[in-house]
């Protein structure tokens, strides 16, 4: 049987309600968007009851779960779609997938035995959960984390979204795995974590009536902490990475004294996805540099607000507006004519972009394309149709330097990003009046790049002015 399903921030919101997990990487798009991760991701307890599912489906047995390995290798984001992929399996043992693009998100390993029925010990007599927020476990303090939660889930509620589960392997081992959800996401490490690695084993003389957890160990280095688990018939280990906190980018006050000032100044510079990353650098610089600065966003308005009062409190010249570069009109068309009908940048700055995914399917990936393309190619052209007036003169086109040595995985993004430049150099040779720049960037330093890993990237800041000084000699010949 071949098993393929996508996950709708609605489902996240249901089996938060379930789990009590309701940690903001998961449901919120605004706080994901500043995080490494750059987008909500499926709960990793959610897909792996899914995959039990699916299998159980197919098995059609009632089975006493005796050992339980879960890798969780790379996320999930909503509405990628994934796929349930069973290995050949012995009588007591099964091997489960959950794969995207060819890669392998998930990998479970399952020992068991088959049995009559499982013993009702009430936890699944819960009610739904509210949402609450979850805590934050600092470095210093993760170290002697410890605490319990309690066994306790919505038995009706459960069984219409995985209606195999509930009778073939109980209650009691639901409720401990979506227990764990909640310790990893709500209680320690917390806030913006990432499931890792999940193991459990039977363990019949434990006669514990919640998940109790207490930290083994945190590995600095990696920011991942092993948690020891004891549960009702069960222990076990759970790995979980604490992300790091998002890049602080550059204040407008500590940009301006890098910017000469009025450098950019008779700029009306249009910065598309401004509000944050290396858009926000730019916006910043041009406004310090003089230019009177209109930078747009997708979703992030109070990202956007912030970043436009900061360099008007500042002394610039900023405001912001909603833009989709997928869908140009007819819905923003009033959004545009209603902040200034009268508007038309001089300079456009494009920093448009999805979620830079890498692959490790052998293939190509169509999906990867079209994703790419949406955006650096055909978004890029709607927005150019749609602001283009009589008054634009330049066009900073940002290209990457894996156009000239691209990393395993990274092939679409290069692929099109290579494209653009052609795309830009054939639109510089046709429009006289107009010219178009592009820039190949190295991995900068924003809060989009964010890594619970050491990983030392160049100042944005500094590098952007001297591409944007680069591009203005370019434009007026100096």
């Amino acid at each position: 049987m071949n098993f393929k399903r996508s996950f709708s921030i609605n489902d996240q919101l249901t089996f938060a309600r379930l789990s009590g997990d309701f940690n903001l990487i998961h449901l919120d798009y605004v706080h994901s968007r500043r995080t490494m991760i750059g987008e909500p991701i499926v709960h990793g307890i959610n897909l792996l009851l899914w995959a039990l599912d699916c299998w159980l489906n197919i098995n059609k047995n009632v089975v006493k779960i005796n050992g339980l390995e879960v890798q969780f290798n790379k996320f999930v984001g909503i509405e990628e779609q994934v796929e349930f992929v069973l290995e050949p399996a012995t009588d007591n043992q099964v091997v489960i997938k959950i794969e995207h693009l060819g890669d392998v998100k998930l990998k479970i390993r399952l020992s068991f035995n088959i049995c009559n029925k499982h013993k009702s010990f009430g936890f699944g007599s819960g009610h739904l959960l509210d949402n609450v927020s979850s805590a934050r476990v600092g470095r210093n303090e993760i170290i002697s984390a410890n605490g319990n939660v309690p066994l306790s889930f919505n038995a009706t509620a459960f069984s219409k979204i995985y209606p195999s589960l509930l009778p073939c392997i109980g209650e009691s081992f639901i409720a401990i795995l979506l227990a764990t959800s909640r310790v990893v996401g709500m209680r320690c490490p917390g806030q913006n974590s990432l499931y890792c690695e999940l193991q459990i084993n039977k363990k019949d003389k434990l006669k514990l009536k919640s998940l109790e957890f207490q930290v083994r160990s945190f590995d600095d280095r990696f920011q991942l902490a092993t948690i020891d688990l004891f549960s009702p018939g069960y222990e076990g280990i759970l790995k979980a990475f604490l992300l790091s906190e998002t890049c602080r980018q550059e204040s407008y006050s500590e940009i301006s004294m890098h910017v000469q000032k009025e450098i950019f100044k008779g700029q009306r510079a249009l910065v598309v996805g401004g509000s944050r990353g290396l858009g926000e650098v730019t916006a910043k610089l041009l406004a310090a540099g003089g230019a009177e600065v209109k930078l747009t966003y997708n979703s992030g308005s109070s990202d956007a607000d912030a970043v436009t009062n900061e360099i008007c409190d500042g002394g610039g010249v900023a405001s912001s507006m909603h833009f989709d570069v997928l869908e140009p009109t007819p819905l923003c068309k009033a959004s545009i004519e209603s902040t200034n009908e009268n508007w038309k940048p001089t300079h456009l700055y494009y920093f448009a972009t999805p979620h830079i995914t890498v692959s490790n399917s052998k293939k190509l990936s169509q999906e990867l394309i079209n994703k790419y393309t949406n955006f650096y190619l055909t978004g890029f052209i709607a927005t150019l149709e749609r602001f283009r007036g009589p008054d634009l003169s330049f066009v900073f086109y940002p290209s990457t330097t894996y156009v000239e040595k691209t990393p395993k995985g990274l092939s679409e993004y290069a692929s099109i990003k290579s494209a653009g430049e052609k795309l830009c150099v054939s639109l510089d040779k046709k429009e006289s009046k107009v010219t178009y720049y592009f820039a190949r960037l190295p991995r900068l330093a924003t809060d989009q790049t964010t890594s619970h890993l050491s990983l030392s990237a160049p100042s944005a800041t500094k590098y952007m002015l001297d591409q944007l000084l680069s591009a203005t000699c370019q434009t007026t010949g100096s």
